[in-house]
């Protein structure tokens, strides 16, 4: 039960002025072998776990660990029908939805959900229902001042108020190659009374595309869409949605004369 000398040891746990262990004394990491413990001043230890003097600790093999502060990393996975608390903040989680504390936001099981206290909500089959409103992000877009084609950079956004570079020569936008990473993008210019020259306020704009356009609103021979290099706009916006037939392309969806609307929701914009 007890001995002292070379060997100390009380009912099987080994002792001597640095530790208590069980096994084969180990003072940092773990453990060699299941079974073996060691308490010694740099904390206590065992087979893939550890309590360090820190307050720093791990289990599972290093797969949950945490260091003196308390802050924690999961390697593996959390099965639980609740957490509410630490990071997550105010919200749960369970089988069924990620839900916040109240009616600020769910992504539900179905696939439907809401956001900013249900002002945007879908349902399970995508359909979107938006209660406020729609702020289309308008940006200026300034023409080559030498009436060279000034290409559109559409990773700065899909809708532009055309700023004129030239009052004498061609006002040309070129549109960027239709590529995958455009398909189903719509893309919004608007002209007319933005030149920064006050002797003219009304000029042409060309939409050039890198290939041709379709335009459905026109139905020649045989059916199909008419198929155009280039169009003039003036005092209008033109929508433009990238579609795939046959390949990708840049289609006209809409002209329209929408300055009035403009002034009204994009005063700011248009002023500046």
């Amino acid at each position: 039960m007890f001995s002292a000398g070379s060997d100390n040891f009380i009912a099987g746990w080994n002792f001597n002025e640095k530790a208590i262990f069980s096994g084969i004394q180990t003072n940092s990491g773990f453990t060699t072998k299941s079974g073996d413990i060691t308490i010694s001043s740099n904390g206590i230890r065992g087979f893939k776990w550890r309590l360090e003097k820190d307050g720093s600790g791990a289990l599972a093999g290093d797969n949950i660990t945490w260091d003196k502060d308390g802050n924690m990393n999961f390697k593996g996975k959390i099965d639980a029908s609740q957490i509410i608390s630490g990071k997550i903040d105010t919200s749960l989680i369970n089988t069924d939805a990620i839900l916040s504390n109240g009616d600020a936001w769910a992504l539900l099981k179905d696939g439907s959900g809401y956001l900013a206290s249900k002002n945007l909500t879908w349902d399970e089959f995508g359909n979107i229902n938006v209660l406020a409103s729609l702020s289309l992000p308008y940006k200026e877009f300034y023409i080559n001042t030498d009436s060279t084609p000034t290409p559109m950079d559409l990773s700065q956004g899909r809708y532009f108020i055309a700023r004129y570079g030239n009052i004498y020569g061609d006002q040309i936008i070129e549109l960027p190659t239709p590529i995958k990473e455009y398909n189903g993008s719509e893309i919004r210019i608007y002209s007319g009374f933005m030149t920064t020259r006050a002797s003219r306020s009304d000029f042409d704009i060309i939409i050039k595309g890198n290939g041709i356009f379709f335009y459905p609103g026109y139905i020649p021979v045989l059916g199909s869409p008419i198929q155009i290099s280039k169009v003039r706009v003036s005092n209008k916006e033109i929508i433009l949605r990238c579609i795939s037939l046959g390949g990708l392309f840049f289609g006209i969806y809409k002209i329209s004369v929408t300055l009035q609307m403009m002034i009204l929701i994009h005063s700011k914009s248009i002023i500046n």
